[in-house]
């Protein structure tokens, strides 16, 4: 599968076959966790923990929600927005890397209790000052959903999506785009399917008038909307024609997060007229 594959097919899995990773996953894992590219800054620390292993016996307090899962990708940062969103870029891409494995993955950020985590977290490594920010439960399917996430999957209607006009638009905030419009279609569909938490879908996306830059806001702050908005800025990554990541300082501010640029002196990203 290539990378937009990768990301239709994954989807969040709650329960597991109840046994560990073997040795060539959990290495294959170890490496994505060691790509550390990022283009926003801020200070995150990641690893793999397994019960019975990494940092003594981990027991994760994770509220009914998760079943089954003996290994964890544990991700910490520094408290700062930049740390959130780079910390949830890299890790994304450790999520997809899970996903051509063919394991499964779910993020959770507010549903497990972090005590167990944070000991475990730093007899691992991670540095003073931080702390794990997010949780995900990485192994192979069970192929079925107990109770408590059929439940939780009603409650945040977590396999709905909003429409492609509420999250994407067209030279302000007031003008959806039409979907499939543009080179970015693909790469726009891409954030459309970003995991986010309680499936708030908080990206709000402004492809410019002439269709050379994207900028990301998202809709509303919350605790987790930095984790969110990184997940969703790796997808678009991943996926859109070539180009980077920019801050700039001569656009509306209020929820602002970045925006991506094509390639200096390059042509490629705008709109055919």
């Amino acid at each position: 599968m290539d990378m937009y594959e990768t990301i239709m097919a994954r989807t969040s899995v709650r329960d597991y076959a109840g046994h560990p990773l073997t040795e060539p996953q959990a290495e294959a894992l170890r490496r994505a966790c060691a790509d550390r590219e990022t283009p926003f800054g801020g200070a995150y620390f990641m690893t793999l923990l397994s019960r019975g292993g990494d940092g003594g016996e981990l027991r994760p307090g994770t509220y009914g929600v998760i079943r089954g899962a003996r290994d964890f990708l544990v991700l910490a940062t520094d408290g700062t927005d930049a740390g959130a969103l780079s910390g949830a870029y890299v890790m994304e891409r450790v999520v997809l890397e899970a996903t051509r494995l063919g394991l499964g993955t779910c993020w959770m950020a507010a549903t497990f209790s972090g005590s167990a985590f944070e000991a475990a977290a730093a007899a691992a490594g991670m540095p003073e000052g931080m702390h794990v920010a997010a949780v995900l439960p990485v192994g192979v399917p069970s192929g079925r959903r107990h109770l408590v996430e059929r439940i939780m999957r009603m409650s945040i209607r977590e396999s709905s999506r909003k429409p492609y006009g509420e999250l994407f638009f067209r030279g302000n905030l007031s003008t959806p785009l039409a979907e499939g419009e543009g080179p970015y279609a693909r790469a726009l569909e891409a954030v459309r399917r970003a995991p986010s938490s309680v499936n708030a879908q908080p990206w709000r996306v402004v492809v410019d008038s002439g269709g050379r830059r994207v900028r990301f806001y998202f809709a509303r702050r919350s605790r987790y909307v930095m984790l969110d908005m990184g997940i969703a800025l790796r997808h678009f990554a991943l996926v859109a024609p070539a180009g980077r990541f920019v801050r700039e300082t001569d656009v509306p501010q209020e929820g602002y997060v970045m925006s991506w640029v094509p390639p200096r002196g390059s042509e490629e990203g705008g709109y055919k007229k």
